[in-house]
């Protein structure tokens, strides 16, 4: 166990300050007045390799990945002072404090209110399986965030995972592992209402246990712990729930301003796309009966039913002949109507796939940890890989594949499934 409970000295390193504790040195990054980033990588390697990060105060190797998405800031450069028990870092909005024995880092208001306190003796640790652990101490709060997960807004006294999954047929009173987890929740203050949002640059799997134990051996306090990879937190300062929610999309991207169409209703089912054969005509026929029924469709997702090969197995990037004899007339078809179509598409190509060859001969997928091979895992009808969108390869050859076989026969809109 590799543990960070004695603070042995603070130096200004750069842009960052260097938090050297007992077992390793740790990092703290001051983007603005009111965005902290605290670091600690247990390899001290420190390397930077964020596809999710949209503004940075560092050199990345993935900087060409997000291009023009990406904005490069000038990080603060904060004064700290030493005191006898701790080191006190200010900005403009908030003053950060490093206690020495225990290291604690505390973030305190401009009112002097603490709204964040690590848990003494058991702030940052690493396990020997090598899974990395953050604790904080709990007040009278509200937990709100995690992405896409069922059960109370109130995410006080619950244990959330993350850990995607594609959850067909969930129960929504028991299932907590659906599409879109996201490592980022507020914290929100019961008696003053400040909100503190904290953003975990994790993707390993993991999990948050919000006030949901309780040792007589410690005061109440919350964790996240993943499976790997660095206790890498943003702490993102309200005081209001809409400024962290303004910073956070700051900090990782907002998203475009969706097509009018979207807003209105948008037609999606199964049934249609896997009828045996002449499903674009069914779909025109569901449009059709919108129409009697005086129905408005602006809209409709079209699901994977359309790829599937004579195996019964989905390929994406392909056509079911009997089912889509004509995808360009099926298209235009649609949009004549007013009605966009936006196909569905999967990152995971089956090791059956006509095209996997293409793809494995261009670095097209994510590679084992310690081989130039493909790594290959369970997908949808058996074996498959997972195209790396970080390498311009795999880009290169997914973009082709979608030229190809969607934006030549006239699609304008995409469905990215199973993201």
């Amino acid at each position: 166990m590799k543990t960070t409970n004695k603070l042995i000295s603070v130096n200004k390193e750069n842009d960052w300050f260097s938090i050297q504790t007992e077992s390793i040195a740790l990092r703290i990054y001051f983007l603005s007045d009111d965005i902290i980033r605290l670091r600690a990588d247990f390899t001290e390697k420190y390397e930077e390799a964020s596809y999710i990060l949209t503004m940075t105060g560092w050199d990345d190797k993935l900087d060409s990945l997000l291009g023009n998405e990406r904005q490069r800031i000038e990080l603060l450069e904060p004064e700290f002072v030493e005191n006898k028990t701790h080191y006190a870092i200010k900005t403009a909005s908030l003053t950060v404090k490093l206690f020495k024995d225990p290291f604690v880092v505390k973030i305190y208001n401009q009112d002097g209110k603490v709204i964040y306190s690590d848990l003494p003796n058991r702030a940052i640790q690493q396990d020997h399986l090598g899974r990395v652990y953050h604790y904080s101490e709990t007040r009278d709060e509200r937990y709100f965030g995690f992405g896409e997960t069922t059960g109370n807004i109130n995410k006080k006294g619950e244990h959330i995972s993350i850990s995607p999954k594609d959850a067909i047929n969930h129960d929504p009173s028991k299932t907590k592992n659906m599409y879109k987890h996201i490592p980022f929740y507020m914290r929100v203050d019961n008696e003053s209402h400040h909100a503190l949002g904290m953003f975990y640059h994790n993707s390993w799997e993991s999990e948050f246990h919000m006030d949901s134990e309780v040792s007589g051996y410690w005061p109440r306090y919350s964790y996240f712990r993943a499976e790997g990879g660095d206790i890498d937190v943003f702490f993102i300062n309200g005081p209001k729930v809409t400024d962290v929610l303004e910073r956070y999309t700051q900090l990782t991207g907002k998203p475009y301003m969706p097509p009018k169409y979207s807003m209105g209703y948008l037609g999606s089912t199964m049934y249609y796309p896997e009828l045996p054969q002449d499903c674009d005509d069914a779909i025109l026929g569901f449009m059709e009966q919108n129409d009697r029924e005086q129905i408005p469709v602006s809209g409709f997702q079209l699901s994977s039913g359309y790829t599937v090969g004579p195996d019964n197995k989905r390929y994406v990037f392909t056509w079911n002949q009997k089912r889509f004899p004509e995808p360009s007339r099926f298209f235009k078809a649609m949009e004549e109507r007013g009605c966009p179509v936006s196909p569905n598409i999967k990152p995971g190509i089956l090791v059956t796939h006509p095209y996997y060859d293409e793809y494995a001969s261009n670095n097209g997928f994510i590679k084992t940890a310690d081989s130039e091979n493909p790594y290959t895992d369970s997908w949808w009808g058996g074996m498959g890989s997972f195209v790396d969108f970080t390498h311009p390869d795999g880009r290169r050859v997914w973009k082709d594949q979608m030229k190809r076989s969607l934006i030549d026969h006239g699609v304008t809109s995409i469905w990215n499934d199973n993201c």
